[in-house]
């Protein structure tokens, strides 16, 4: 899996700032989208951020299908002051879901034609 962090790039108020983290892996390592976010979520805990808890701010997180590119884009937008970030030929966007609604996260799947992209944009508490 490929990682990559995308730190101070848009900042809303002085002790806030928005941060992207990618995952990007290829689609043959897993059979669909939600192996491939359950993967994503163990190599963030276990190998990114090393111990963090991850999974557990993803427990009983669904993951669900539909056309979410245009707030993507958006999040990627605000990245390419800084930085150019162009994901070609994505397939299907999945929206994940929580039980309880956080303001402060907006997080994707993104299916092109051969990988998966975990993107997860936030502003950190």
């Amino acid at each position: 899996m490929f990682y990559f962090y995308f730190g101070n790039t848009e900042a809303k108020k002085k002790s806030k700032e928005s941060t992207i983290d990618m995952l990007i892996c290829p689609k043959g390592k897993y059979a669909d989208p939600k192996s491939f976010f359950e993967g994503a979520i163990a190599c963030l805990d276990e190998k990114i951020y090393n111990g963090r808890k991850t999974e557990i701010d993803f427990e009983k997180a669904e993951i669900e299908e539909g056309e979410y590119m245009d707030t993507v884009n958006k999040w990627v937008e605000h990245t390419n002051k800084k930085m150019a970030i162009k994901i070609d030929n994505i397939r299907k966007t999945y929206h994940i879901k929580h039980k309880v609604y956080n303001p402060l996260r907006d997080e994707f799947i993104l299916e092109t034609d051969d990988e998966y992209v975990l993107f997860l944009w936030s502003i950190p508490a």
